[in-house]
Order: structure tokens, then sequence, then C-alpha cells
């Protein structure tokens, strides 16, 4: 996705399904995709600079997003969890 601009118009028809992501963040490594398929779409580059709308402040949490950038567009529906591990 190098060379890509971060916004603009979409490469592709918005009906296509092109990946499954789930990203988290890390305490320790910040921002990060845990799971995608197919494996290696979007890399942890992307994933960081996106990382404000892939994870959510909690004002976003539970409502879908949508997000067009790299010539996709990501959507999501956020989700904050509460415990102590996390704090």
């Amino acid at each position: 996705m190098a060379g890509l601009p971060l916004y603009g118009p979409l490469a592709a028809p918005p009906a296509l399904l092109r990946c499954i992501l789930y990203c988290e963040f890390d305490p320790h490594k910040g921002p990060r995709p845990v799971f995608q398929a197919p494996q290696s779409y979007v890399s942890n580059e992307v994933c960081e600079v996106l990382s404000d709308h892939l994870i959510a402040s909690s004002e976003l949490c539970g409502r879908i997003i949508s997000v067009a950038a790299f010539g996709l567009r990501f959507v999501g529906h956020p989700q904050h969890i509460r415990d102590e591990r996390y704090q």
C-alpha cells in the first residue's frame, strides 16, 4: 500500500469486502493488527497511521465508523473493554 494517498477516492467498488481486520491496543507495543484475513493485507504501519480510527476513543465505541484511506474504506464497530488489566 506504499505510495497510496491517505485521503482520496476509493480505488475499488465499495461493495467488495477485501479483508477482515481485528486490531487492539497493546500497552507495550501500541496499536497493532491482531488478526486479519487474508494475512498481511494491512501492514502494521497502516494500522499505526489509522489507529485513532481503528482503535477509537470511548465516544465512538459502540457505533459504526467508516474511514476512507489508502484507496480503501475501513468500516468498524469499536468496543471498550473495562477491566482492571487494561487501566
